[in-house]
């Protein structure tokens, strides 16, 4: 198996969030790249700023199994993992808890998780969450909001 990383020298790539829950939401989403993915797959590990929204886009990429069409209503469900579409998943262990785990931090973050999937092509997974440079760029303007509500 292949690990790529593709990471930018980019000062704005800093989250702002909770650094233990941004390596949760990418160990479960690596954790199920590399559980999915067979022998001789690659795993791509992403990160760019977005200009339109000030955020930074998280992928991962994996040349897996992919995730059927039919999943897509309840991939991140509680305890859902897909045992009856997919006789690959009945040989992975797990809870099916990673991907609900990851949808309940993102939000958390005011992000937002989504993903692309083929069926034996892989899955891209991407995650949407604040850059730390846009952040504290709004805290100012937050402040100044308040400050003018307050005062009227």
């Amino acid at each position: 198996m292949t690990i790529e990383t593709r990471l930018p020298d980019d000062p704005r790539l800093t989250i702002w969030g909770d650094y233990d829950k941004v390596a949760q939401i990418m160990t479960n989403l690596a954790d199920n790249a590399f559980n999915y993915t067979p022998a001789g797959g690659t795993i791509t590990l992403s990160a760019a700023y977005d200009d339109d929204t000030g955020h930074i886009i998280l992928q991962v990429r994996d040349t897996g199994v992919g995730i059927p069409p039919e999943a897509s209503d309840r991939i991140f469900e509680r305890f859902y993992r897909g045992d009856e579409l997919q006789e690959s998943v009945m040989d992975t262990p797990g809870t099916g808890l990673g991907l609900a785990i990851v949808d309940e931090l993102v939000r958390a973050h005011n992000g937002a998780v989504w993903y692309e999937s083929e069926v034996n092509q892989g899955t891209t997974f991407y995650v949407s969450l604040p850059s730390s440079a846009t952040a504290s760029a709004q805290e100012p303007q937050a402040a100044a909001q308040q400050r003018s509500a307050e005062s009227g």
